[in-house]
């Protein structure tokens, strides 16, 4: 498939959603091409993960010309986040190196994982309004997997074979809450908006899957934080390795894999997560 493919989601006019395959600037609605794929049943992009039934729509897509016959401008649609349902969201913490030491704190021997609620999830270019009296705020980009098929005791060979696809978050932490006591991590993680998700996850059959991407968090349009994955101390593969040791991880879960750096952010100001090779998500603070 063409590297600049993507799946997204959009607000249908009835409140409902409907999945969104790009190529480009043009973009397919499955809710307005839903004669041509009568069988596929749900029109989320959930339930075709889950059905595995996105690179049948892409073979579709392009062996009929869809692209050109149906296609409508990105610039048009109106996206929100890709997916509104995932299975779990798990986040990890101080994985690159350098990150861990400018926070003082010890590398893990083992991925540090916090789980988020799905109402934490907020579309890309949104406003997070910021909880009144909960103090000091930090966000920071990452790369989020997105798992495609069911893992448990997975190879770490073999982690590419359950994921769909990769998008950049911005996962946003109450710092003044943590610091009262360590143990209120997922009370600080949990804030409504806390993760804001690309408008876009890129199928790993579009990208290649083991090259080391840059990561960025802009803050205000400067850099505050960069550094490659080849810097993490779980790469992929090991994330996934551990993650379903004795664990089932389903289709659409969500694994959000540290980021190079955090910022403070106040009202008013504008946090990019940048990623080489994937959609940009952006916030604004208010």
């Amino acid at each position: 498939m063409p590297y600049d493919i993507k799946w997204g989601s959009a607000v249908r006019t009835d409140g409902s959603r409907t999945a969104v395959l790009a190529l480009g600037d043009r973009c397919l609605r499955l809710d307005r091409i839903s004669g041509e794929i009568p069988d596929i049943g749900s029109l989320t992009l959930e339930h075709l993960i889950r059905h595995g039934l996105t690179e049948r729509i892409e073979q579709q897509a392009f062996d009929g010309d869809w692209f050109h016959r149906f296609g409508e401008s990105v610039a048009d649609i109106p996206l929100t986040v890709p997916l509104h349902d995932p299975e779990r969201i798990v986040g990890v913490g101080l994985n690159y190196r350098l990150h861990a030491h400018d926070l003082g704190e010890k590398v893990p021997e083992e991925p540090a994982t916090f789980m988020k609620p799905t109402t934490t999830l907020l579309a890309s270019g949104d406003t997070l309004v910021i909880p009144r009296g909960i103090g000091t705020i930090t966000a920071e980009a990452e790369i989020a997997l997105v798992f495609g098929r069911s893992a448990r005791n997975t190879p770490r060979h073999e982690w590419s074979r359950h994921i769909f696809g990769l998008l950049t978050v911005i996962d946003m932490t109450a710092e003044t809450v943590l610091k009262k006591n360590p143990r209120f991590l997922t009370r600080a993680k949990s804030y409504d908006g806390f993760l804001v998700l690309s408008p876009w996850i890129v199928p790993l059959s579009a990208i290649e899957a083991d090259r080391p991407r840059t990561v960025r968090t802009l803050h205000n349009g400067r850099t505050v934080a960069e550094n490659t994955t080849e810097a993490m101390q779980f790469p992929f593969d090991a994330l996934v390795w551990w993650l379903t040791q004795g664990t089932t991880i389903r289709p659409t879960a969500l694994l959000s894999t540290g980021t190079p750096g955090a910022v403070a952010v106040s009202p008013g100001d504008h946090v990019a997560a940048w990623a080489s090779g994937l959609p940009e998500t952006t916030v604004t603070i208010g």
